[in-house]
């Protein structure tokens, strides 16, 4: 089984108490013949490389944290609204499910197991939270950064053609 984000927002800036421009899809992948329910819904967690990032005295980080997922389809969708801003921090988010499955035990297909699982997705897109305009083209560049060097900064092989081509990627999705 698998939690899959299938639609998502570029990487981008949010501002804080507004609605992301677009949706964060997630779909439940599993085998053909496994049963699955529901034993939570679906929690969005926002993730901060740094530890230096921690909301003051906010119970929470976001409105609609936790959605329910359609069983027919096995589908969410979340819209998330920041309460807070990310001080220029780099963040993402990860999503978690609590299910129930039945599949069939190997060598026995008509009958099953029954196991509860957490189901975590890979983590999104980064993304900045601002609280003020004044601070997306500061914003905007630590995305760039992120974008151009990410994991690669003890790395001195980054070519050229592949720096030009995620700023001309960032720049084109930054200006529709």
């Amino acid at each position: 089984m698998a939690l899959v984000i299938t639609e998502q927002p570029p990487t981008c800036t949010f501002f804080k108490e507004k609605p992301t421009p677009e949706a964060f899809c997630l779909q439940l992948l599993t085998g053909a013949i496994t049963e699955v329910t529901f034993v939570n819904k679906v929690k969005a967690t926002v993730i901060c490389e740094s530890n230096q990032w921690r909301p003051r005295g906010a119970a929470k980080v976001m409105a609609e944290d936790t959605k329910g997922m359609d069983p027919q389809q096995q589908m969410v969708q979340f819209q998330p609204k920041f309460l807070v801003g990310t001080r220029k921090f780099v963040v993402n988010l990860a999503f978690s499910v609590r299910v129930r499955a039945i599949g069939p035990i190997p060598g026995n297909l008509s009958g099953g197991s029954e196991t509860e699982y957490t189901i975590e997705s890979d983590i999104s897109n980064p993304f900045v939270v601002i609280t003020n305009e004044s601070q997306w083209a500061e914003a905007e560049g630590t995305l760039i950064k992120k974008e151009v060097f990410g994991a690669r900064v003890h790395s001195l092989s980054l070519s050229l053609s592949l720096s030009l081509s995620l700023s001309h990627t960032h720049t084109h999705t930054i200006t529709r």
